[in-house]
């Protein structure tokens, strides 16, 4: 068996670098957008549409988020779980600094010439089944 003496400033930098890696955090400025043909679940109880002005997608390893916030009226909606590539099977969700819920759900990121194109989630928390469709600003 050979044993491998390394110095003690590598070992201290490789933790360091270690220790650095946080979450990749994308924020995008849009809108969430539905079509016509979600008008009548719009109507029916039961059913709330997120309305945003941007999304930030948190990455950090078996728990992520994606957050969903209307800057005029200071409201977040936060779908979090297990994201796998560009898709999210969501375990809990939350408005704003309300309590956060169990739910049963997911989220699919979509890409489209190497950009975000739309991100959707869809979770049932309790008795309400809650949308959100985001959709990029194209500058």
């Amino acid at each position: 068996m050979r044993i491998i003496r390394l110095p003690l400033l590598f070992i201290i930098v490789v933790i360091s670098i270690s220790a650095q890696t946080g979450p990749q955090v994308t924020t995008l400025q849009g809108q969430c957008e539905y079509g016509s043909r979600y008008a009548p679940l719009m109507r029916q109880g039961g059913n709330a549409f997120a309305i945003c002005t941007s999304v930030t997608i948190v990455r950090s390893g078996a728990q992520s988020q994606i957050i969903f916030q209307d800057s005029n009226r200071d409201i977040r909606v936060s779908y979090e779980g297990a994201l796998s590539g560009n898709k999210m099977t969501v375990r809990h969700f939350r408005v704003s600094s309300n309590p956060l819920e169990k739910a049963e759900g997911s989220c699919e990121i979509y890409w489209s010439n190497r950009s975000i194109s739309t991100v959707a989630c869809v979770a049932r928390a309790g008795p309400t089944t809650h949308a959100a469709n985001f959709v990029p600003r194209r500058w």
